[in-house]
């Protein structure tokens, strides 16, 4: 078995502690916070209310915005398998959200629209979120409002490369 390459993530047998007050570990726990309180009941509530699931909204978001499509490219977009994004779908199909077509051309294919039903809620839905997003960042200003955005969509991008390059644990079945 040859060694992993330096750089490589596998590379350190541990990774050095972080000093609680550097910028890592900041980020750490900031990162943290904001997954739980985005978890909470009451974001949900606020956001949500009683109708859907995130994951639903998420599949609903995407179904919206590109005006249906195929549950391979649904899948992708929502970064799981297409068992999951199945899933997600057969409880909106149930919930009278979205339906399911044959895919233009490919009798096998199948493609994810929404009804009249899901296109309203998820007006609704964008607009609690956006009105959600101008109270939260109420107090930067544009030019830390821009910062922000910047700095978030270089993270996600750090995540997904992240992600493509190191392999996550293999659990037993």
């Amino acid at each position: 078995m040859t060694a992993p390459a330096k750089g490589d993530a596998r590379h350190a047998v541990s990774p050095p502690m972080l000093d609680p007050a550097s910028a890592e570990a900041r980020i750490g726990m900031a990162w943290r916070e904001l997954r739980r309180g985005a978890a909470t009941q009451a974001m949900r509530d606020r956001l949500y209310s009683d109708l859907l699931e995130p994951a639903q909204v998420d599949a609903l978001d995407i179904v919206v915005t590109s005006d249906g499509c195929r549950m391979a490219e649904l899948a992708a977009g929502l970064r799981v398998d297409r068992s999951t994004a199945t899933r997600v779908v057969d409880r909106l199909v149930a919930d009278g959200v979205v339906d399911r077509r044959s895919a233009r051309g490919d009798g096998r294919g199948v493609r994810v629209a929404a009804t009249e039903r899901g296109r309203r809620l998820y007006q609704e839905f964008s607009e609690r979120r956006r009105l959600m997003l101008f109270e939260v960042l109420d107090g930067f200003d544009d030019a830390d409002r821009r910062t922000l955005a910047d700095l978030l969509e270089r993270l996600v991008s750090g995540i997904d490369t992240y992600t493509d390059r190191v392999p996550g644990p293999r659990t037993a079945r």
